[in-house]
């Protein structure tokens, strides 16, 4: 090639799927000249994302919503509202795009506090304890929409050191590792909650006797341990989302909350296969 020429080659989506994604995740290396064109996009607050999630987002014309009171299709205003502050809050970032037949993965940086994150602006419920947190865990995810690998931080309860779950291994980690571009799920506990341990009081039957000591046998690190049961059942989060009719069909207001995803899409998120 001569100097001053390119070569420009152009993927279809489904050739692309058919002859890597769906096999294979490939592996590249980022040329220095790439970060030199294309500065890095600054990361985005995770109380941006909440302002977002619950501000009120107008349904576009092909999704109207039904009126009980009217009996027919309107076109409406829908609102998140966050009701009660749990004791164990659960943040699943949106981190895939679904556009068409078109899936991408979102690697944006998001800036979520380790400690202090305060939803005393969200929260509209009556309040008995302040709802401010402190994160505990992260659950990362690398890959993408067709295959990929997940991983964790986690805190100690005793001494608050940070440590980093891979599979089977276990290494201890720092406070400034723990915010990634790779962060998935985030889990907070409410600042008033104390965590003990869970331990059964039920006899164990003759079979579950046998199967603890088959797997006391096992030459396997890694061990299992039943969370704590919920001392006030499931707590929804969303406690309170509201709908309202809208008439005037050219009020232009539109938003969407980019990267704080609703619950439901946790059924479309990736399966994740050991690396």
């Amino acid at each position: 090639m001569k100097e001053g020429q390119t070569i420009s080659i152009i993927w279809r989506s489904d050739d692309y799927s058919h002859h890597f994604a769906a096999k294979k995740e490939i592996e590249m290396e980022a040329h220095e000249s790439i970060y030199l064109r294309e500065p890095p996009a600054p990361s985005i607050n995770l109380y941006k994302c909440l302002q977002a999630f619950t501000t009120e987002e107008q349904l576009g014309p092909d999704d109207p919503w039904y009126c009980g009171d009217c009996k027919e299709l309107r076109q409406a205003f829908k609102k998140f509202d966050i009701w009660e502050a749990p004791p164990i809050l659960i943040i699943h970032l949106k981190r895939f795009s679904y556009r068409g037949n078109f899936r991408e993965k979102i690697d944006d940086l998001i800036d979520f506090p380790l400690e202090g994150l305060d939803l005393g602006e969200y929260v509209i419920g009556p309040r008995t304890v302040p709802p401010i947190y402190d994160l505990y865990a992260v659950s990362n995810h690398y890959g993408s929409m067709m295959g990929g690998h997940y991983t964790a931080y986690g805190k100690h309860r005793n001494d608050s050191k940070w440590f980093y779950f891979d599979d089977q291994n276990v290494t201890e980690s720092y406070p400034d590792k723990v915010r990634s571009n790779a962060a998935y799920v985030l889990f907070y506990r409410r600042r008033d909650v104390t965590w003990t341990p869970h331990v059964s009081t039920e006899e164990p039957s003759k079979d579950s006797s046998t199967e603890e000591e088959e797997s006391d046998s096992d030459s396997s690190p890694v061990r299992y341990a039943s969370p704590p049961p919920s001392s006030s059942g499931v707590t929804n989060t969303l406690g309170s989302r509201s709908v309202h009719v809208h008439d005037d069909s050219d009020d232009d207001h539109h938003h969407s909350s980019d990267h704080l995803d609703d619950s439901s899409d946790l059924e479309n998120a990736p399966r994740a296969h050991s690396d």
